[in-house]
């Protein structure tokens, strides 16, 4: 039992490293700078939502880690100044791909992959 904790607690700060990391601004760096606008629409509950549906699949103690780290980032996008792209250019195409994850995870749960 504690080890299943140490690897959510894991999970989690893992989310706050990383999240910390894309709050960082990365205009002097071109390459980077590019990626970032090429995923402009990606927003954290994507990735989020990805690693609860990629849990479903992956052995125990893996998928403990996932659905913790995907947890963490949904949180985490709940508590921006700007939360799910709203009232950004990006709502309509981030709402759409936040659609079709949440919809594909549901569809697993009603199935019974959950």
């Amino acid at each position: 039992m504690l080890f299943e904790l140490r690897i959510v607690v894991f999970g989690v700060l893992v989310g706050a490293f990383l999240s910390s990391i894309w709050r960082i601004k990365f205009s002097h760096f071109e390459f980077l700078s590019k990626l970032r606008s090429a995923l402009k629409p990606i927003e954290h509950y994507h990735h989020g939502l990805i690693l609860i549906l990629l849990s479903l699949y992956a052995p125990y103690h893996i998928s403990l880690f996932l659905l913790s780290l995907g947890s963490y980032l949904i949180i985490d996008e709940a508590n921006q100044d700007r939360p799910f792209a709203y009232g950004k250019d990006t709502f309509l195409i981030s709402t759409f791909i936040g659609i079709i994850l949440l919809a594909l995870l549901i569809g697993l749960y009603i199935k019974g992959g959950l």
